[in-house]
């Protein structure tokens, strides 16, 4: 026989059609209405939230692998910094301030050349705080410490970038105060500082 409805063709034992769920013609439920069985939706729906869920999970692992990673790089280049004997950090920084002395007064390839054999050494130095601000690309917190004169007029500014852990302390630290730091020279300063350094630690 064949369904009464869509026209798919319905065995003799079955008592409904297999394809939309009608009663086949002269079968009846119990109620005497035909029954429609509905076919259970929503297996894409459950697929694509599990995919989701997974996705969400990966993203999570990729996150604190890549956070570890920065935070291993972090300790490495702290450890490196550690290492370097107070005598050596402070040469360093008299290095680093007879650089921006003489740096005006050298070709564009020279002041280069210098400053490269300094780049990457831990510097000490001991100075007044300028400034403490946050830095515009990276919303890292630095300290600016006026470690000298130029001249009559102008001041020797070096930017130190410090450690998540020491913002709070840099934070109750008020303009003018002398303070210590130690760090890794990173690059050359701006306007305002001459030169900049990462990975900075409080020298009590």
């Amino acid at each position: 026989m064949y369904c009464k409805k869509c026209g798919t063709k319905i065995a003799e034992d079955q008592q409904f059609c297999p394809s939309c769920g009608v009663a086949a013609a002269g079968k009846a439920t119990s109620e005497g209405a035909s029954v429609v069985v509905v076919k259970e939706k929503g297996g894409c729906l459950k697929g694509c939230i599990i995919a989701l869920i997974l996705m969400v999970i990966a993203g999570v692992a990729l996150v604190m692998i890549i956070g570890d990673a920065a935070s291993e790089g972090e300790k490495a280049a702290m450890y490196a910094s550690s290492s370097v004997t107070g005598e050596d950090a402070t040469k360093n920084g008299e290095d680093l301030v007879a650089w921006i002395r003489s740096k005006n007064g050298m070709t564009n390839m020279a002041r280069d050349d210098a400053f490269a054999k300094l780049k990457g050494k831990t510097v000490m130095l001991r100075g007044k705080v300028r400034e403490i601000g946050k830095t515009a690309i990276s919303d890292e917190v630095y300290v600016s410490l006026t470690v000298g004169q130029l001249d009559m007029m102008e001041r020797i500014n070096v930017q130190f970038n410090v450690r998540e852990s020491l913002v709070e302390k840099v934070r109750m630290w008020n303009k003018d105060e002398v303070h210590t730091m130690r760090g890794r020279i990173a690059s050359k300063g701006d306007l305002e500082d001459d030169a900049k350094c990462d990975i900075a630690e409080i020298v009590e």
